[in-house]
């Protein structure tokens, strides 16, 4: 794998990805991209649709789960893991950072991991979840 960061087996997260990434991912394994980022979070970043056609390229399943810089809402922590849920094979998820990448993640596995286990695996890849132990 290039530079994304392994969470779990067959769970990847990254900050904004390219269409260089998209390719790599393919060429890598992945075979689901979840993008987190509103269109527009950021000026000169690939939007939703011309990622998605990039990842239909290249053989990836794509799903966007626009997700605002505050944090997840319920709703959305249920969509994403219901997507990672019907996922096939390795999964590639991706936001500015990585942290709101890390945050769903973590909040999608309460109850299956402690709440030590997902912070500690979070922090190893510089993403400090400890403010959510309370929701872990």
């Amino acid at each position: 794998m290039t530079d994304f960061i392994k969470l779990a087996d067959d769970f990847y997260i990254h900050g904004q990805i390219t269409q260089e990434h998209i390719s790599q991912a393919s060429s890598d394994g992945i075979k689901t991209i979840i993008n987190l980022r509103p269109d527009g979070e950021k000026p000169g970043y690939i939007n939703a649709q011309d990622a998605a056609d990039v990842a239909k390229n290249n053989n990836v399943t794509y799903h966007h789960i626009p997700v605002a810089m505050t944090g997840p809402k319920p709703e959305q922590v249920a969509s994403f893991k219901q997507t990672v849920q019907g996922c096939d094979g390795a999964v590639l998820v991706h936001c500015g950072s990585g942290k709101r990448a890390a945050i769903l993640w973590a909040l999608s596995n309460k109850g299956a991991l402690t709440a030590d286990e997902i912070i500690s695996a979070c922090a190893n890849f510089g993403h400090d979840l400890s403010k959510l132990r309370a929701n872990l």
